[in-house]
């Protein structure tokens, strides 16, 4: 179970960083053509990316806080 816990916790810390590439590719008119996000998409995608990395960093926080 500790094992899972700290899985979790590494999935949370790396997925804004694969969101950031997985924006710019989805933006990219070269790799995907016309077939590019919308602007809802990158709106959703860009502030979902904000929202996990201010989580993920008030994680880092909280583990390095005193007990």
């Amino acid at each position: 179970m500790t094992m899972l816990y700290y899985a979790a916790m590494l999935n949370g810390v790396l997925a804004p960083p694969l969101m950031i590439l997985i924006l710019f590719i989805a933006n990219n008119t070269k790799i995907l053509g016309k077939h590019t996000n919308s602007w809802f998409s990158n709106t959703l995608g860009i502030f979902i990316t904000i929202l996990m990395s201010a989580i993920s960093l008030g994680l880092i926080y909280s583990l390095f806080q005193p007990k």
